[in-house]
């Protein structure tokens, strides 16, 4: 089966992780957290694909940094040889949607370049949130006991306001009008009726969820 790519992307506290689980719960869909499929050169993909299989090797596959990714895989079916092949042949196995669900594509302007050019095909979910839920949920997990490093990390609103601000930036400027495939979603939609967003994507797709 040929498969529709998928990437979901959009600023970090934003849905995007929400999107990618809802999604893979479709039994023809998966999408990989993080796993830097179509990031340039892969070597994140080949780390990352590397420690997950030692993981998975030793019964560790749930703990983290892996514990979204492994849960959606064992659901689904799916190994992480299968998510290697999927990776690199879009005829592989029986899913019928498949990509990789990752922030940093809109946080870098050359990635976003790197996408429209190499991978103008692929459908784009694009994950828009309330400006103020998502500054403030930027200051939460900054403020949280032991911040994990990231984007979002911020000292002030001010930093944090202008983080938003470049992801938006970044997404509008260099992929919305440069792709045929690419729809928004608002994160504040699928909190009150995800049956709807389901069609919705489902039409978008070409292909029911």
């Amino acid at each position: 089966m040929q498969q529709k790519r998928v990437i979901i992307t959009g600023c970090p506290r934003s849905g995007t992780s929400a999107l990618s689980m809802l999604m893979s719960h479709a039994t023809n869909a998966f999408i990989c957290n993080e796993m830097g499929l179509y990031l340039p050169g892969q070597s994140e993909f080949n780390t990352k694909i590397r420690r997950l299989s030692n993981m998975w090797s030793q019964g560790k596959e749930e703990q983290q940094p892996f514990g979204v990714q492994t849960k959606g895989m064992k659901y689904s079916g799916l190994t992480p040889a299968d998510i290697v092949e999927y990776q690199k042949n879009e005829s592989y196995g029986d899913l019928e949607f498949f990509g990789d669900k990752h922030p940093h594509y809109c946080i870098h302007k050359p990635l976003l370049r790197h996408l429209r050019k190499n991978l103008p095909h692929f459908y784009y979910l694009i994950c828009y949130r309330d400006p103020l839920d998502t500054i403030a949920s930027f200051i939460r997990k900054s403020r949280a006991k032991d911040p994990q490093p990231g984007f979002w990390f911020c000292n002030s609103i001010h930093e944090a306001t202008n983080k938003w601000i470049q992801a938006i930036r970044n997404w509008t400027q260099e992929l919305y009008h440069h792709v045929p495939n690419i729809k928004i979603i608002k994160y504040e939609d699928y909190c009150y009726d995800a049956e709807k967003l389901i069609g919705e994507l489902s039409d978008f797709l070409g292909g029911k969820l």
